[in-house]
């Protein structure tokens, strides 16, 4: 009894800080995504980790690019300023 009364303290305490993570999360629910064919990356200082943090960067790129590429979206290599 009292091993499983530690153990459920020792994972209550585990837990806890997961409890105290916020996450917001914002989207325009009236976007009709329905109209999107492809999609192009647009890098920025502003929106980039690129020098800063490589392997972070990449680890997000890879998998913004792998779930855009499950659905029906295609990636166009033309930016959206140039074509």
């Amino acid at each position: 009894m009292k091993r499983l009364a530690g153990l459920l303290i020792l994972c209550w305490i585990s837990a806890a800080p997961l409890a105290a993570q916020e996450v917001y999360v914002d989207f325009d629910g009236s976007g009709r995504f329905s109209w999107y064919k492809t999609w192009a990356w647009e890098e920025t200082e502003e929106n980039s980790l690129k020098g800063t943090n490589d392997l972070l960067h990449s680890t997000i790129k890879n998998a913004i690019e792998h779930h855009l590429s499950q659905g029906r979206l295609v990636e166009d290599g033309c930016h959206v300023h140039i074509c």
